[in-house]
């Protein structure tokens, strides 16, 4: 990937937004996020089209998708706020979220510099080296045997239906004790794996579908269109956001194993059309996650029942749509400004500030720590996510988005700019190298990249520190595990 490009094309993302803060200008903020949306789509596109290796350099995507994150993010909340709830779009945020638009350009900037950290950091030698191994080895993929790869999705479909029957997949979550409080069962990260590579290896079923369109067998359509509506389901149970990023992961390792390209036009008149339907599925998730959708009680109903209920509920009158509607219209005009908590720290005077120095990084790190410590964990009485940003300034006592570029801040002020990506880099040089060792079986670095995929797509806008420090304790795990299996049968051979 040409980096100096990238690094152009997002810095001349910034000026426009400064001259939108210093002269009180919501308008020119409105143009500055459509042309820094524009600018990053030119180079996404013109990137991919030369380069398929971009799919797996994650550096890469977090630091383009970061900035088309909090661009589009503005525009869809501008969108939201003007034309659904009919409301002054300047005024909405001065009065409904007191957000000042100089301090939040000011966060816009920040937080591009940082994204150029990231991006500079994807062009070094290591990382190139190790996404040449991994891309060989995943290439080799494709050649699997397609009754191999149609099993594989079976029993990864038969599992995902035996688990919502059971009502072990529950609306937002798993019906077990304590997963509310943050104590997370050993096996979900292993159930979640399995979930994540179906995607992928439904793109593998695909590639081999359309290679020989007529003469296969129409069992294994079935079973893609079976698997493909099952984990549907499984995803909508998540959320908005995880339902979006599965699609897109299903439609990137299409292009990326395919020996064609993607038309990337086809594929931008897909995204147009599904956005209305996607809207309508935003508008049901919420419409649910409010409660209103005649199920008492969501985290002990079966999930087919929430969700058979909520649509029955939902089309069932006009005016409940309209209430829905506007309920989910309220809650998308403030959730894509993943930037609101950056911009309150920035209020404060920098010589006023007092910063963490690494806080944020030692308690999430001990949040990290596997349940059999738990007793060991609760003695160290340390907080994580809001409760942590509000050490160093107090924002808000609801939710919000804190992620990896407020955490930067509030812990090293400017320095977060250079160290937090320093972090994030070694992070995934560590788990590059460890994939391309000669052990690591393509479809273990198919799960592991389709695990990290989310993370690096959309994680530095919204995923907290535990996220991504838990992401590397298990993903580190997994190698681990076909490490020892592999070290186990070695043995057994040689006796």
């Amino acid at each position: 990937m040409n980096i100096y490009r990238l690094v152009i094309f997002e810095i001349l993302t910034i000026p426009l937004w400064l001259i939108a803060g210093q002269i009180n200008s919501f308008s020119l903020a409105v143009i500055a996020a459509l042309v820094a949306t524009i600018l990053i789509f030119i180079i996404l596109r013109s990137e991919l089209n030369i380069n398929k290796k971009l799919y797996i350099n994650y550096l890469a995507l977090a630091s383009i998708f970061l900035i088309l994150t909090i661009n589009i993010g503005w525009l869809i909340s501008y969108y939201i706020i003007q034309f659904k709830l009919n409301d002054i779009f300047s005024v909405y945020l001065i009065e409904n979220l007191n957000i000042k638009i100089v301090n939040y350009s000011y966060a816009v900037a920040y937080t591009t510099f940082f994204a150029i950290a990231v991006g500079l950091f994807s062009s070094t030698d290591i990382v190139k080296r190790y996404i040449n191994l991994i891309y060989q080895k995943l290439l080799k993929i494709v050649y699997f045997d397609i009754d191999l790869i149609s099993k594989c999705i079976f029993i990864i479909s038969l599992v995902e239906i035996v688990l919502i029957a059971s009502g072990f997949i529950i609306y937002r979550g798993i019906a077990t004790e304590d997963f509310d409080e943050g104590r997370i069962p050993w096996y979900l990260f292993a159930l979640n794996s399995i979930f994540n590579l179906q995607s992928p290896l439904m793109a593998v079923l695909t590639i081999k579908i359309l290679g020989n369109y007529r003469k296969i067998n129409p069992t294994y359509k079935i079973l893609l269109i079976f698997s493909m509506t099952i984990s549907i389901v499984v995803f909508f149970t998540r959320g908005r956001a995880p339902l979006g990023i599965f699609l897109l992961s299903y439609i990137v390792f299409v292009n990326l194993l395919n020996s064609k390209n993607l038309n990337l036009k086809s594929f931008y008149k897909a995204i147009l059309l599904l956005i209305p339907v996607f809207f309508v599925l935003a508008t049901l998730f919420n419409f649910v996650r409010l409660g209103e959708s005649g199920s008492k009680d969501l985290k002990n109903e079966n999930i087919i029942t929430v969700m058979k209920n909520g649509l029955e509920i939902y089309f069932s009158d006009q005016n409940i749509q309209s209430i829905a509607n506007e309920a989910v219209a309220i809650n998308l005009a403030s959730r894509p400004l993943v930037l609101i908590a950056t911009t309150k720290a920035l209020e404060v005077p920098f010589s006023q500030s007092t910063f963490l120095y690494g806080k944020a990084l030692y308690n999430h790190f001990i949040w990290t720590i596997p349940s059999i410590f738990y007793s060991f964990r609760d003695k160290l009485l340390v907080q994580r996510n809001e409760v942590v940003i509000n050490l160093f300034h107090p924002l808000f006592d609801v939710d919000i988005s804190d992620n990896p570029i407020i955490y930067s801040y509030i812990d090293f002020g400017y320095f977060g700019l250079f160290l937090y990506p320093l972090i994030i880099f070694l992070f995934i040089v560590n788990i590059q190298y460890l994939m391309s060792l000669y052990f690591v079986h393509p479809l273990i670095i198919l799960m592991i990249l389709s695990n990290l995929f989310p993370l690096f797509i959309l994680g530095l806008g919204e995923s907290d520190l535990n996220t991504w420090m838990s992401a590397y304790r298990d993903n580190f795990l997994i190698i681990m595990i076909s490490f020892l299996l592999n070290f186990i049968s070695k043995i057994k051979w040689n006796n």
